[in-house]
Parts: structure tokens; C-alpha cells; sequence
């Protein structure tokens, strides 16, 4: 599932925008200064901000997005001014960009839309945050971060749903496991296992199905800190309580249900006599309580409802959508990141009923008198309903929860506890999770490489040079191969993966990492480290694939002052200078390619391979023949998804060359989880990519849609009209024309050299 990238207000870019679906390989076309280069340098600028927060999060730093700030003058983007990078069309001093990202929380998109406004604090005058909001597709927003006041304000209606569905699945796959864990004992003890308990995991894993599987087995796992799941899922009981899809829960809804309305009077009236309010209450304050329980019944038979709990839901979905929250430290020396305190403050707030009881106290007085005034606050008679209904709770439960000494916990909202980790974890999800083109991502720019005999290692300016250094020590890097010791021990994959395809419902289907065996593993083992990505691979594959050289060599001066690169053909070595200029921008892309492939390996799980009985001494015949076990575990690796920005790969390169890039960049992407965004020119790369389309013969729009890894964007000039999609058929068409003097401009000039 693509994300898509939206600017508005940037640059050349007007409060209108552009939005971008950031395909494996986006192509960016076009005019000269007409936009693709804002792009890019919008991406950069930003991933700058975003690597920064992600790295204080993942380290329990402190980290409040309002200390971050957009570094204008810093890195390849250098963009000057905040005032610079406004488009000049505007009267505000503020732009936007948007970017979606799926969330194995909310099982779907959400898209973040981020407002940077001057920051009049800094001297250089750089960019910050003014306000974030967060909304879905059907354009519901749940989530408001104003940075000038520092208060969040939800609409927590738009997950309520969602969240009911995903604690359901959580319940579910709780059982699962606890299932899955005695089949593991029962392997590793050797011990038969029973039938039933194989046939409990068939039918859990049916109902749980293939999507909510790979979300709680290896989705959410993985991002993060997401040690919290399992508070979240043991913070209450669903099963009772997500059959009414309240967070709110109050007993009744439960001994109300299957009641007609005019039976709830009688109902309420007999359960005053058997309740708590004498407990809760003094006791001149019971029949002031009573005529506000009244007061509630009187509205629910007044009310269209044909059931109490239509009539309660309604409420409580009117106040969830405005919930409010800080999350701005005024402490500027406060640990913690501004979820734990928006976790916090709705913890304080909300979550349990002592404070909804003085919030009420504190608004509205207790004379029945003035109880129209308020009925007319619709948004807080939520507040009224659940304090006073709670009060009809029986003596039974009351005198339980007084034995175990928990009588606070009559007070709490254990589902509300529940839901706001859940917020908070989708949160995390798109301001911290963000896509990797916003926090992985490199940048290889046009001028990429000078040709030189020796590159210095002390200029640090020349990015050629910079890239080699880069290159060489990805090269030094000692691998760990110590003996692997583990007993009894099943070892959990910790993968990052790539969407292969979306089903059409949404759903991605992932590849899946592989697992440790479940048997009992020996105190040591050989590791076989064999399927680790060998640094230089791709460089050298490809070197040879363009027919320009066997293989790429390295020399560091006897002074160690520098490397000299070096191709070798048929036997013979040649300094890369004497290739020409072509050639070393094109092995400056593949270097930069090897590095990313390299940075972004990561172990996806340890596979035991079941040992090989080989024989010794067998021909002598005095001793006995022996046997040696080798115990091997394997080492299963994937890659991060990561991109890299290629400014006009296409420069001082042969057509042939141009065309063999598009395979180049496929080749990358298929097998290392490398994506690209590429600003071109170049008329053969593009039409080699309709080519390759053509080639996979995708049966209809919609498989074309899902598994195409190409997106091809025109952008001509601002008077001309706004960037737009070429679109392939599944003939590798374009439906789309391009502007003029693009494919058009070889059977132009062809045609008048004809005339």
C-alpha cells in the first residue's frame, strides 16, 4: 500500500498543492524549474526534523516535537529562509505537507497533515511546527495538536469502532497464544500433544485469519516500543464489555438489554432499591441522586431511542469528540516524549470516575432547579448520565470489591485505560513510525562525482569522496559469529518487511519471516551466516551487467591520504578516471546503492537445521566408528525499506545505459527493499519502464494497480496546469499524455527534417 506525499504552499507549489504516491520507483518528469526538484528537497529537509525525533524516542530521550526545528540552512537542501520557501503567491507565512502511513493498529491509512509556521525564537529564523492534525480516508479527523497552546483535542468516535474490532482480535489471539505456548511445551518436553489442543489452534487461527495473525504475531511487535500491548490487551476484560462497544461500561447496559422502553422506569426503580447509591452517597443526598436518575430516564422516553443503550452511546459518542489533552512540557528539562504525557494527561483527566464525579460537582451544581441549564450542554450530559447510572450498581459486586480491597478500582474506566494506549500506540504509529522516505533516506545528486586518480579523505565536501569513506567501512565491519547458545529456547523473529501486494479491502499481504524451529537446541551451535548480503555484490553484478568492467577495486595510498578506485576488465586494472566521466557518476549511484543494502540488513530469524550424521575412521578397522553431530543455525536476513533520491541518473550516460538503469533500479528494489525517487529527462529509462510493464502482463487495472512498481509524474510549469500521473495501461501505455517537447520532440524534429 502506497503512501502518498502532499506540499502545499511550498515553493512552487501553491495553498492548492500537489500530492504524490510514492511508488518502489517514482519518476519525476518535466520541464526545468517547474517543481521536481522542490520535491526532493522538501523530503531531505524534512527527514533531517524526523531522524532527529525518532532517534531521541527509540533512546527515552526527551522528545517534544516543539524543540524540533526545520534546519533550512543545513545539509544538500540549503534552503535559506523560512520566508524563501514560501510560495511567493501567499499571504501566509506557513506551509504544509501531508503523508499517510498505514498502522497495524488501526488496520489502515491515516494521513498526517503538519503546518510549519517561522520560529520568531531562532536567530536563523528556521521553520517549526504550528499544528499537526491526523484524519482517515473518508476525511474524519481524530486528532489536533495545536503547538501555540500545547493542548491536543481528539474525536475519539472515528477509532471507537476500530478499537472495538482490534480488542476483539486481541482477545482472541491472547487465547492463541496461550495455546500456541502449551503445543511448544509439549514439543520441546517430547510429550504427546493432545488433539484438541491441535484443533483449539486451528480453529483460533481461522477466526483470527491471515491479516490479524501477521498484525499481533509480527506487525506490532516490531515498531518500536510495543511493550505496552500486552497492558493494553490485559488492562480489561473484552469480552463482556466489547459487546457493547462502550468505553464507558456501566452495569446497565447489560440488565437493561432486551427490555422495552416502557419497561425501563420499572427496571431502574427496582435496582434503586438494590444498589449502591446508600454506599456512594450521605444520605441526604439519595433523593436528590434518585431525581437526576429520573431526570435521565425522562430523557431516554422523550428521546427518538427505541433502546437504552442507543440512547447511552449516542451521549458517549458526543463526548468523545472533543476530548482534550495537554501535551507540551512546560519543564524544559522534563523527561518522557509527548505521547507518554498525552497518555498521561487523558489518564489523569478521564480515566477514572472520581475525577468525572468533580468535574460534574464542579460544573454544574446540585439543585435540581437548575438541571434545565444543564440539559442544554448536550457534549457534557454524557458525564451526568454515567456518574448517576453508575450509582445503581448492586450491593453484590460493591460488597466483592470491598473484600479484595480494591474499592478505587469501582472508580476506574479500565476500557477508556485501555483505548487511550491504543491512541496513543496509532500516534506513535504516524508521527514516530513515519514513512521511510521521511526518516531513510539518501541523496544523490547530479553532480555526484568528479574524476579524479585520488580522492582525498580530507575533503569532506565532495560527496564522491565522502560516499567511498562511507563504502570502505561498511567493508570493515567484523561480524559477530560467536557461538549462538540457547535451550529450550524459541527464537522470535524480529522482521521488517515490504508489502508485496494489497488485497482489495486494504489489507497488505506481507512477506513472512521465517521462524526458529520449535526442537530442543543443543547449549551451542555453528552459525551459518552464509545468507548475509556480502558487501559489493550489487556494485560488481551490475559493473558487469553494463559490460564495463569484471569487477570494482579499492587501493588506499601509502600515506593513507586517500583511495584510488579501479576497474578491472579481462585482467586488466584502469584508475577509474579513464573511464570518463559516465562511467564513475554511474559507480557512484551503484556504491551508494551497496550502502544502502548493506545499512538496512537486518536478521529476520535464526532457522535450526537439523543435524548430519557423518562417519569417521572408517578405514581403520581396530577402532569403532564414531559419529559427529553438527548442530547448524542459520541466520535469515531481510532489508529495511529505504530510499534513495537520484538527481538525473541518466547524466553523461549512453541511451543503451539509460534504458539498463530502469533494470538497474528494479533489480534493487525486488531484492533489497530499495526504493527510489528519481528526477529524469531521459525518454529511454521511462519508456524501458513501460516496456518492463508491458512484459508482466497484469491481467486487469486492478492487479496493475497493486502490484505495478513503477509511478511515473509529470510536472510542467505553474501557468501550465499541476503535476499529474502518467498512468500505465496493462499494454505499458501511458493513459496520460506528456507535456510537449518530451516524447514528442524526436518525431518533431524527425518530421521536419523529412520536409
Amino acid at each position: 500500500m502506497n503512501s502518498t506525499y502532499t506540499l502545499k504552499n511550498f515553493r512552487i507549489f501553491d495553498e492548492q498543492g500537489a500530492t504524490f504516491e510514492m511508488a518502489p520507483i517514482t519518476i519525476l518528469t518535466g520541464c526545468n524549474n517547474s517543481g521536481k526538484s522542490t520535491i526532493t528537497k522538501s523530503l531531505m529537509l524534512l527527514s533531517d526534523m524526523f531522524i532527529r525525533i525518532i532517534k531521541d524516542y527509540v533512546a527515552g530521550n526527551r522528545c517534544y516535537l516543539e524543540d524540533y526545528t526545520l534546519r533550512l540552512n543545513k545539509g544538500i537542501h540549503n534552503l535559506g529562509k523560512f520566508a524563501s520557501i514560501v510560495n511567493n503567491q501567499s499571504k501566509k507565512e506557513e506551509f504544509i505537507i501531508e503523508f499517510s502511513q498505514y498502522t497495524h493498529f488501526y488496520c489502515g491509512k491515516l494521513t498526517a497533515k503538519i503546518t510549519f509556521t517561522t520560529d520568531e525564537s531562532n536567530i536563523l529564523r528556521n521553520g517549526r511546527i504550528k499544528d499537526i492534525a491526523i484524519f482517515n480516508d473518508k476525511d474524519e479527523h481524530f486528532c489536533l495538536l495545536n503547538f501555540n497552546t500545547g493542548e491536543a483535542i481528539f474525536n475519539f468516535s472515528v477509532l471507537k469502532n476500530n478499537f472495538f474490532e482490534f480488542a476483539h482480535y486481541a482477545s482472541i489471539y491472547k487465547e492463541y497464544s496461550q495455546t500456541y505456548s502449551k503445543l511448544e511445551e509439549a514439543n520441546v518436553k517430547q510429550q504427546k500433544v493432545s488433539e484438541n489442543v491441535i484443533h483449539k489452534l486451528e480453529k483460533l487461527e481461522e477466526e483470527l485469519g491471515e491479516k490479524y495473525l501477521y498484525v499481533f504475531k509480527h506487525g506490532i511487535p516490531t515498531i518500536y516500543k510495543r511493550d505496552n500491548l500486552d497492558k493494553l490487551v490485559e488492562e480489561c476484560d473484552f469480552e463482556t464489555v466489547s459487546q457493547c462497544k462502550s468505553l464507558f461500561y456501566i452495569g446497565a447496559l447489560k440488565w437493561l438489554d432486551g427490555y422495552k422502553k416502557v419497561d425501563v422506569r420499572r427496571i431502574v426503580n427496582n435496582h434503586i432499591k438494590h444498589s449502591i447509591l446508600q454506599y456512594c452517597l450521605y444520605k441526604e443526598d439519595v433523593d436528590v441522586a434518585i431525581k437526576k436518575i429520573n431526570l435521565i430516564i425522562d430523557e431516554f422516553y422523550n428521546s427518538s431511542f427505541k433502546t437504552f443503550h442507543e440512547f447511552y452511546l449516542y451521549y458517549e459518542d458526543l463526548f468523545l469528540r472533543n476530548i482534550k489533552s495537554e501535551f507540551m512540557s512546560e519543564k524544559k528539562d522534563e523527561q518522557g516524549s509527548f505521547l507518554s504525557k498525552i497518555e498521561h494527561s487523558l489518564a489523569y483527566q478521564y480515566a477514572g470516575l472520581n475525577s468525572v464525579m468533580n468535574f460534574v460537582k464542579d460544573v454544574y451544581v446540585t439543585n435540581i432547579d437548575d438541571e434545565q441549564f444543564f440539559w442544554q450542554q448536550e457534549e457534557y450530559r454524557f458525564i451526568f448520565i454515567v456518574h448517576y447510572m453508575r450509582l445503581l450498581e448492586s450491593y453484590k459486586d460493591y460488597e466483592q470489591l470491598i473484600k479484595k480491597d480494591v474499592v478505587n478500582r469501582w472508580f476506574d474506566t479500565p476500557i477508556f485505560d485501555a483505548f487511550i494506549l491504543y491512541v496513543c500506540n496509532i500516534l506513535e504509529d504516524i508521527l514516530v513510525d513515519v514513512p521511510s522516505y521521511l526518516n531513510n533516506i539518501s541523496f544523490v545528486d547530479a553532480n555526484r562525482a568528479n574524476v579524479r586518480r585520488l580522492y582525498a579523505f580530507d575533503e569532506h565536501d565532495a560527496s564522491f569522496n565522502t560516499l567511498l569513506q562511507r563504502y570502505l567501512n561498511q567493508n570493515k565491519i567484523e561480524l559477530n559469529r560467536s557461538l549462538f547458545e540457547v535451550y529450550n529456547i524459541k527464537i522470535k523473529s524480529e522482521q521488517v518487511v515490504t508489502v508485496k501486494q494489497v488485497l482489495q479491502d486494504g489489507t497488505p499481504v506481507f512477506n513472512k519471516p521465517v521462524e526458529m524451529g520449535i526442537e530442543k537446541f543443543p547449549l551451542s551451535m555453528d552459525i551459518d551466516d552464509s545468507l548475509r548480503y556480502n558487501v559489493g555484490a550489487f556494485a560488481k553484478k551490475w559493473i558487469k551487467e553494463f559490460d564495463i568492467a569484471d569487477d570494482i577495486d579499492f587501493n588506499i595510498s601509502a600515506e593513507d591520504t586517500g583511495i584510488s578506485v579501479f576497474l578491472i576488465k579481462d585482467g586488466v586494472k584502469r584508475n577509474l578516471a579513464d573511464f570518463g566521466f559516465g562511467v564513475t557518476q554511474l559507480v557512484s549511484m551503484l556504491l551508494q546503492i551497496d550502502i544502502n543494502i548493506s545499512e538496512n540488513q537486518v536478521e529476520c530469524g535464526r532457522e535450526y537445521i537439523e543435524p548430519k550424521m557423518e562417519q569417521k575412521n572408517e578405514l581403520d578397522e581396530k577402532s569403532k566408528k564414531k559419529t559427529v553431530v553438527k548442530n547448524i543455525c542459520r541466520v535469515n536476513y531481510t532489508f529495511k525499506n529505504s530510499y534513495i533520491v537520484l538527481e538525473e541518473p541518466e547524466s553523461h550516460l549512453h541511451p543503451y545505459y539509460q534504458s539498463k538503469l530502469t533494470d538497474m533500479l528494479l533489480d534493487a528494489y525486488e531484492h533489497y527493499n530499495i526504493h527510489f525517487i528519481i528526477e529524469t529527462h531521459s525518454e529511454y529509462l521511462v519508456r524501458r519502464s513501460q516496456v518492463v510493464v508491458a512484459e508482466r502482463k497484469y491481467k486487469d487495472d486492478n492487479e496493475l494497480a497493486i502490484n505495478c512498481p513503477f509511478k511515473v509524474y509529470y510536472i510542467p510549469k505553474p501557468k501550465e496546469g499541476k503535476p499529474y500521473e502518467l498512468k500505465y495501461s496493462n499494454r505499458g501505455n501511458f493513459i496520460r499524455p506528456f507535456g510537449s517537447g518530451f516524447f514528442d520532440e524526436a518525431d518533431n524534429l524527425a518530421t521536419r527534417l523529412m520536409l
